[in-house]
């Protein structure tokens, strides 16, 4: 079930790093006696946090393979919790007040000086997928906090195995203890 449940986490965290390299935004200024100026942005150059946290959440799956116990339930805590940060960003896309700032912000870069309000912006609804995959990763920890004791293969492949009590003490192993082993 761990598999199938990280292995759907990198698929969201994929698809928020693919929704936020598109198209959130086009904006057009126009004004007297200056050319058109055409705008795209895409989600990343409107809010990077996204696009970092789907990274973050990628390698977090890395971490959830290789840990055990307390520490895989810090990361799936973490996980939810990042997952719930992309999708409230992601909403807040759907105002597109919240976004104006840096619309302007953007514009005034591109033109070079501080522009008026003859701009239009069209909008795209990549922010929705986003949301949705962010949801969708925050349930992704959730299942991983709330997992019961799983073990993964890689996590227990480099665990010693417990040695009897009445396990005689290997030549080697005598000399590493300071034990003479010809005695």
């Amino acid at each position: 079930m761990l598999r199938r449940v990280l292995f759907i986490q990198m698929i969201f965290s994929t698809i928020i790093l693919f929704a936020s390299a598109r198209e959130w935004a086009k904006v057009t200024y126009i004004e007297a006696n200056f050319p058109t100026v055409s705008l795209s942005l895409s989600g990343r150059q409107l809010d990077p946090l996204q696009a970092g946290l789907a990274v973050a959440t990628l390698t977090a799956a890395l971490g959830i393979m290789v840990t055990r116990k307390i520490s895989r339930r810090l990361i799936g805590l973490f996980v939810s919790i990042a997952g719930l940060a992309i999708a409230g960003n992601a909403f807040g896309f759907a105002d597109p007040e919240n976004i104006t700032s840096t619309i302007v912000d953007q514009l005034n870069t591109a033109v070079g000086r501080p522009t008026n309000e003859n701009f239009s912006v069209d909008y795209s609804r990549w922010w929705q997928l986003s949301m949705i995959a962010g949801l969708a990763i925050s349930a992704c920890g959730l299942l991983v906090l709330s997992a019961k004791r799983v073990e993964t293969p890689l996590a227990s492949r480099y665990e010693r195995a417990p040695e009897s009590v009445d396990a005689k003490v290997s030549d080697w192993h005598a000399l590493d203890q300071g034990i003479d082993p010809t005695e």
